[in-house]
């Protein structure tokens, strides 16, 4: 029990994992709810893939500090970067899914 931490679990990158969730939920909504096409493909996707990058390399970097310092893993941060892919995943397929609507009412107006 050293620095008074009972649990020895590595959570100190838990803030980041916490920090690419809220971007990609904002990111979600967003895209959800815009008027105004405030998000294309390509910023959509990038977005996308750099917080599921990061998380990734956070998650591993966590394993081998983990394994360094003889601590135990925290399954609370694989959860997280999980979700993190899971929320990348579906901000592209629901703006895909939304412009390929847009496009095929703009090419086949209703009469």
């Amino acid at each position: 029990m050293e620095g008074g931490y009972p649990f020895p679990e590595l959570i100190w990158l838990r803030p980041v994992h916490m920090t690419l969730g809220i971007s990609l939920v904002f990111v979600l909504l967003t895209v959800v709810f815009q008027k105004v096409r405030l998000f294309n493909l390509f910023s959509v996707t990038v977005i996308s893939m750099l917080c599921s990058v990061v998380s990734a390399v956070t998650l591993y970097a966590s394993g081998y500090i983990v394994d360094e310092y003889n601590l135990g893993g925290d399954g609370v941060s694989f959860f997280m970067f999980l979700a993190n892919l899971g929320l990348s995943v579906l901000n592209m397929m629901i703006y895909w899914g939304r412009n390929s609507i847009l496009t095929y009412e703009t090419v086949n107006p209703k009469k």
